[in-house]
């Protein structure tokens, strides 16, 4: 690997030409851009051909190589790896695939080269020259800084994303012609934004566990309608933690906990067992040797999700007591 600086703007293309002995006799030698070290992203749509062999070479400062490859964690495959000054690169042998494909890492940017041979032919190109997927032949770009056009909002069970209108105007689109993943879940009008509902389980997101947290990923598109011509293209992610330690302090009252970012958490207490006579008036007194039952539960769309209670106990008065009874410990 070359490092190359320079204090004006200048291209740099590289000519391919290394030997693949073992997959072709040979095959033509092919350009791509090199694009610069910051001008990067952290997910990216690429395709591939399926009449060739076809390679992604990913480059990054990321020390370890945490990418998901269509769903898959980067060492699911056969990569080999090089490091220069700070600088990674894995190369990936795709086989002979033909379609689209998907490439994330969780928090660094990265480029990616994708590239395929077979006898005496072969295609290469480059990603990441801008902080958006470039538009098409002949459509103009929507002016302004276009990085974070919108507000995001990751709520308990799902996610919602303010696009304000006079960008789609800028792009000449409507609302209508804003989806997700899934090309049925579609914008609404909300005043001056187009406001697009991303739940976590369905329209197309993707749920990835990685490092005690739970990332919701989903695209926002802006299509011309009746094309699949995409002016607007915008990566979206949640990310939950995983597991969660809450304080849930009893007072004479039924606690909901709920926080932007943050699974809802309740506790209430029931007179009996089959959960339907709520307490709802204070203090409630319970006789010795009969049953209090208590509920936990967590608001949210995902339904793999679950509670364990770590710690529970008893103390005779709100304040701190020397007599507590420990009712669960360690779970």
């Amino acid at each position: 690997m070359v490092i190359i600086s320079s204090t004006q703007p200048i291209m740099v293309t590289y000519l391919t030409h290394e030997s693949k002995s073992n997959l072709v006799a040979g095959y033509d030698p092919f350009f791509t851009t090199v694009p610069p070290s910051l001008a990067t992203r952290r997910f990216y749509k690429f395709t591939t051909q399926g009449t060739y062999y076809s390679f992604l070479m990913i480059v990054s400062q990321a020390p370890s190589p945490a990418f998901y490859l269509d769903q898959h964690q980067l060492n699911y495959y056969n990569v080999s790896m090089k490091a220069l000054n700070g600088f990674y690169a894995w190369e990936v042998p795709l086989g002979k695939t033909d379609g689209e494909h998907e490439i994330y890492h969780q928090s660094l940017p990265f480029t990616i080269y994708v590239y395929g041979i077979e006898n005496y032919v072969s295609y290469g190109y480059s990603m990441g020259q801008e902080t958006i997927y470039p538009d098409a032949p002949s459509i103009p770009k929507p002016s302004g800084n276009f990085t974070s056009p919108g507000i995001l909002n990751c709520l308990s069970d799902g996610a919602e994303y303010q696009l304000p209108m006079h960008v789609l105007s800028e792009a000449k689109l409507d609302v209508r012609d804003v989806h997700l993943e899934d090309p049925q879940c579609r914008a609404e009008l909300d005043g001056d934004f187009a406001l697009i509902k991303i739940p976590f389980t369905g329209c197309g997101s993707d749920i990835l566990d990685e490092d005690g947290k739970t990332y919701y990923i989903n695209t926002i598109y802006g299509t011309i309608t009746g094309t699949s011509i995409r002016r607007i293209e915008i990566p979206v992610t949640c990310k939950m933690k995983s597991k969660e330690t809450l304080d849930l302090s009893f007072q004479p009252k039924v606690t909901d906990v709920v926080s932007l970012g943050h699974y809802n958490v309740s506790l209430k207490l029931y007179k009996t067992g089959n959960f339907t006579d709520l307490v709802t008036t204070y203090p409630h007194e319970v006789d010795l040797h009969s049953s209090l039952h208590v509920e936990f539960k967590v608001e949210s769309g995902d339904a793999h999700l679950q509670i364990l209670v770590e710690k529970c106990k008893a103390s005779p008065s709100l304040g701190e007591s020397e007599q507590i009874y420990n009712l669960i410990q360690q779970g």
